[in-house]
């Protein structure tokens, strides 16, 4: 789906993006500060659906959104606002929803499960991601080793692997990134970054959908992943573990112990 975000401030547009994109990701972006940049970014690239704030320097939301629904008639439109008192007037436009700010991503579901034109998502093409922990942690998509940006980032993904689909927050990840960190506020900063260094790596490659991302924590989706040391501990790859787990990182030692216990019973 196609989504254009008008609003006059960059934190709210940013806000209302990242919303989206963890309640239903994958979707295409496109930003406007003001009605007319929103009017030339529609007649160079049409939409599916709008969020629109109503209080904008120039013509207001409301007026625009009246303009919009005369030139595109199937358009859902959304208005983003502070103010609850227009939402009678905006319901007259017939749009797809009204949210007052701060958006929330209950709120950002609610109007995308209820959009007055519902919008049909292309099927993504199957992705085959393969997960290496025995040895050095390393990611294959559809047979081709993922070469990440950050070092740091790929070791992100290799600590989720290791709580096999369960989720940890920035502050627990920074931690264990930068475990002897004098200043933390830091650590989570930077570990912000290279959430999304991993995020743009794992999108560009297809494979985005394995990230879940609730609010401020992250997990993997077991469903999606094809990994050695779920399929041994899970009783798939019996033979699989021979001592060596994932031996660039040195936090990874606290997972053997489990291994070892695993191989104990088979033995």
């Amino acid at each position: 789906m196609k989504i254009l975000i008008v609003d006059d401030e960059a934190s709210q547009r940013a806000a209302i993006k990242d919303s989206v994109e963890r309640v239903s990701p994958g979707h295409i972006f496109f930003e406007a500060d003001c009605a007319d940049s929103a009017i030339l970014r529609m007649n160079d690239q049409p939409v599916d659906l709008v969020f629109l704030d109503i209080h904008m320097p120039g013509k207001n939301g409301l007026v625009l959104a009246d303009e919009m629904k005369k030139s595109y008639s199937r358009l859902n439109i959304v208005f983003v606002t502070a103010r609850a008192e227009y939402a009678l007037e905006a319901l007259r436009l017939f749009v797809s929803g009204y949210i007052v700010k701060p958006v929330t991503d209950e709120d950002i579901s609610s109007v995308l499960m209820n959009l007055r034109f519902p919008v049909a998502r292309e099927e993504s093409p199957c992705i085959d991601c393969q997960i290496r922990c025995f040895g050095n942690f390393e990611v294959f998509v559809n047979g081709v080793r993922v070469s990440f940006q950050r070092t740091k980032a790929k070791e992100i993904l290799a600590f989720l692997v290791c709580l096999h689909g369960s989720s940890a927050s920035v502050r627990e990840i920074s931690a264990m990134l930068f475990e002897d960190a004098e200043d933390q506020d830091n650590s989570i900063v930077y570990t912000k970054k290279l959430l999304t260094s991993l995020k743009t790596t794992l999108k560009t490659c297809g494979a985005e959908k394995i990230l879940q991302h609730s609010r401020n924590a992250y997990a993997l989706d077991v469903n999606s992943i094809r990994c050695d040391y779920w399929d041994y501990l899970e009783g798939r790859l019996p033979n699989g573990y021979h001592g060596i787990f994932m031996y660039q990182y040195s936090w990874a030692e606290q997972f053997i112990w489990d291994l070892n216990d695993k191989k104990k019973g088979i033995l």
